[in-house]
């Protein structure tokens, strides 16, 4: 269920920290875009994971906003790779957690620019989340 009291603390809480973050200018920049604005809304208010993972690390969210979709993956699943190649089992744990986190950012990020009504753009998000963690077995 979406809460919008929720969404709007969320979405004015994110952008005063991009006005005094330097290192988020580009995504302060994004958040004044209407579309980023209502997708970050209904996935601030509807997706609590979603929501913990932006304010933990709004950084990722500005990376996923300002690349392709494709580029994007593409770097995740190279960092991922490296991190598995170095051997190192809690390295490659971390590597992989880290990549269902972008993963999910991504995906919800790159369903702004469809057609999809938003109850159908919260249902993706909400399956894309839910399957992730069987993905990664």
């Amino acid at each position: 269920m979406h809460d919008r009291e929720r969404a709007a603390r969320a979405l004015a809480d994110l952008t005063g920290r991009c006005a005094q973050e330097p290192g988020l200018a580009q995504l302060r920049a994004l958040l004044a875009r209407r579309p980023i604005q209502e997708l970050l809304a209904g996935v601030l208010g509807a997706s609590p994971y979603l929501a913990s993972l932006i304010e933990r690390d709004p950084e990722a969210l500005q990376d996923a906003l300002s690349a392709s979709p494709e580029q994007r993956f593409d770097l995740l699943v190279d960092r991922l790779s490296s991190a598995a190649e170095a051997g190192s089992m809690p390295a490659a744990m971390r590597a992989l957690r880290l990549f269902k986190s972008d993963i999910a950012l991504l995906a919800a990020s790159k369903i702004v620019e469809s057609s999809l009504s938003p109850e159908a753009q919260r249902k993706l998000v909400n399956e894309t989340i839910a399957n992730l963690p069987k993905a990664a077995q």
